[in-house]
């Protein structure tokens, strides 16, 4: 039943945050599934999206606090979870591989809500995508096609003013995640 739950989390497209907060728990991971358990925050949606078994896959580094930011972060088999809590208490922000797609999902950014969001991302090549304006709300969801062997690095910020009048974005961009094509 627990599975069918997280998979339907991911089918739905609903942040495993915004999942949790409806009342749902999460399940812990099956005990010695990987070396590494994620904690906190982290660990919640880790085991929200299926833990092991999700598309992150089991961890391989301790959580950590980024250098010079505030929030924590967590490398996976298959991608990256972090905090950003400057852009929300409990924000979680997420990128991993899903079939041929980098996926990049973050929320909830309460107390803050905003009209747009405007995500970022970086190709290990030096390439970049995105920069349009995305839509608003506490939370979001962005997936591109990247070639296999690239690395793409994502960060997003909520702002209150739509373009092209000045465009205010008060908390700043999130702790950057990464996930590596394979």
């Amino acid at each position: 039943m627990a599975t069918k739950i997280w998979r339907t989390v991911a089918a739905t497209g609903m942040t495993a945050a915004a999942f949790l907060s409806v009342g749902v728990a999460a399940q812990p991971a099956v005990a010695g599934t990987c070396a590494i358990q994620p904690y906190g925050l982290i660990g919640d949606y880790w085991r929200a999206m299926g833990g092991a078994d999700s598309w992150f896959g089991c961890a391989t580094v301790e959580e950590y606090t980024p250098p010079n930011m505030t929030g924590r972060k967590q490398r996976f088999e298959h991608g990256q979870i972090a905090w950003s809590p400057k852009q929300g208490e409990r924000m979680i922000v997420a990128a991993f591989q899903k079939n041929n797609q980098a996926v990049f999902r973050w929320g909830p950014t309460d107390p803050f809500h905003y009209e747009y969001f405007q995500a970022s991302g970086e190709l290990s090549n030096g390439g970049s995508v995105l920069g349009a304006p995305l839509p608003g709300g506490t939370s979001g969801r962005y997936a591109v096609n990247v070639a296999k062997g690239l690395k793409i690095t994502f960060w997003v910020h909520g702002c209150d003013q739509k373009f092209p009048v000045r465009k205010v974005c008060r908390q700043g961009w999130t702790v950057p995640v990464s996930v590596t094509m394979t």
